[in-house]
């Protein structure tokens, strides 16, 4: 009966505790049974924690370090030649160049940033940035910024006249233009470093960082929906598809819950091809969207016309005498 009762009493006790404790004084017993260990005169059992996850302040000389390994790996002549072929082939200023300048600068930088505790994102990047605001007065750190700015900017060269040109647009500080493009966003347009206006670092409420070009919203111009709907046009009108829309329509009641589900998803499935793009979601949200973008449009005698001609290619017999009687919205 005594084994019962201290059963119970330790059963008792370990819903009172926190798993971590008994854990703990679990640990501290064998430690005491193996002679491995003594609790007694030190208190407690040391636990291991995950360094990784321990923040490490960026020192000045932590800083210039990171620099310094920026600089080098920028410098590299293979570098250099990938981002004049990207200005030359793309164009600088194009959101093409942009994107694909970031991925070349981001891989760079995401080799070197995780030695010095940032990721190797762009959430790396910003955080980063975020802790050089703490030596933006330091010379030698400012210095760095200017020579990395260059190299990343200006492959391939070095010309006294544009740092005059920046000096004169108030860009003496090589973090202006990160303060700049990180959020220009939101003041309505984008600006390159070498032709944005002037910027007082008090006005910015952060220090920015090289956007994610995947998640910038082009607007849709008349040319780019042109563009979409043709290429809708071509994918509907494939004779495949038409026979699987009129294998739809034979095979159920074109006024039926199921047939309107399938022929949804039977068009759908060409537009989630397509939609992505042109900068929509590949998904009925995405369709709603592009429908509400096209809006401004509608008046247009070129986009009208396409308008009708995918909802002929959409629907064609299908439409039934209610649903000839009340109107439909564009297929788009």
């Amino acid at each position: 009966s005594s084994h019962l009762v201290s059963s119970l009493q330790q059963l008792l006790r370990a819903r009172s505790l926190p798993r971590f404790q008994i854990a703990m004084e679990q640990q501290q017993q064998q430690y005491h049974h193996h002679d491995h260990y003594d609790c007694h005169a030190h208190g407690s059992v040391p636990v291991e924690i995950d360094l990784d996850a321990v923040p490490v302040p960026l020192s000045r000389d932590r800083l210039l370090g990171l620099q310094h390994e920026l600089q080098e790996a920028l410098s590299e002549g293979e570098f250099q030649d990938r981002l004049c072929e990207c200005e030359r082939t793309l164009g600088r200023g194009t959101m093409e160049f942009r994107r694909q300048h970031q991925q070349l600068v981001l891989e760079v930088q995401s080799e070197i940033l995780p030695k010095y505790g940032f990721e190797a994102s762009l959430d790396g990047v910003a955080h980063m940035l975020a802790d050089v605001k703490a030596f933006q007065g330091d010379s030698e750190v400012a210095a760095n910024i200017e020579a990395i700015n260059a190299l990343i900017w200006r492959p391939r060269e070095s010309r006294p006249e544009d740092a005059s040109r920046r000096e004169h647009h108030g860009q003496a500080h090589g973090l202006d233009w990160l303060h700049r493009w990180g959020h220009q966003r939101h003041m309505g347009g984008w600006a390159h470093p070498e032709h944005a206006g002037p910027t007082k670092t008090s006005d910015l409420g952060s220090v920015g960082v090289e956007i994610d070009l995947d998640a910038v919203e082009v607007p849709l111009v008349k040319d780019r929906l042109l563009g979409l709907q043709q290429e809708l046009r071509e994918r509907l009108s494939a004779p495949d598809f038409q026979a699987r829309l009129r294998e739809c329509e034979g095979a159920r009641d074109d006024s039926s819950l199921e047939f309107r589900k399938k022929h949804q998803q039977l068009v759908l499935g060409v537009q989630a091809e397509v939609l992505p793009k042109y900068g929509f979601e590949g998904s009925l949200q995405g369709v709603h969207d592009l429908m509400e973008a096209v809006g401004p449009f509608r008046e247009d005698p070129d986009v009208a016309a396409n308008l009708r001609a995918l909802d002929g290619l959409i629907w064609g017999s299908c439409a039934t005498p209610d649903a000839k009687a009340a109107p439909r919205r564009p297929g788009v």
